[in-house]
């Protein structure tokens, strides 16, 4: 069975054709591994966001939460989280999501200004 390359999907996988059968099948998709899942979930613990952690590994941002959900009674978290943590540092994206969701004006970083009342 010999396969050519047949172009690519919208989303970038490889296409192959069978040159015999003329049949069409697209590149295997590997899952992430244990070991990568894991790795997820400790990026996740050490405070990056579900969308970075997917960007690093290279999967969907819903699939780190699934992990997350699957797995994090394995890594004991009640323990460790200090409810009166404070953070230093805030991932712009987060934040850029949660101020788009409030306000409707958008501005390319203008100071908002009060109207004068004559």
């Amino acid at each position: 069975m010999k396969k050519v390359k047949y172009g690519k999907t919208e989303k970038g996988v490889q296409r192959y054709k069978d040159i015999k059968t003329g049949k069409i099948t697209l590149e295997e998709y590997q899952r992430p591994d244990l070991y990568t899942k894991f790795y997820a979930i400790l990026l996740y613990i050490n405070g990056l966001s579900f969308r970075r952690v997917g960007e690093i590994i290279g999967v969907d941002n819903t699939s780190v939460l699934k992990w997350y959900k699957k797995f994090s009674h394995l890594f004991q978290l009640d323990e460790t989280v200090d409810l009166n943590q404070t953070f230093e540092d805030v991932e712009v994206d987060e934040m850029f999501t949660y101020l788009k969701k409030k306000t409707k004006n958008f501005t390319s970083g203008l100071q908002f200004t009060n109207k004068r009342i004559k």
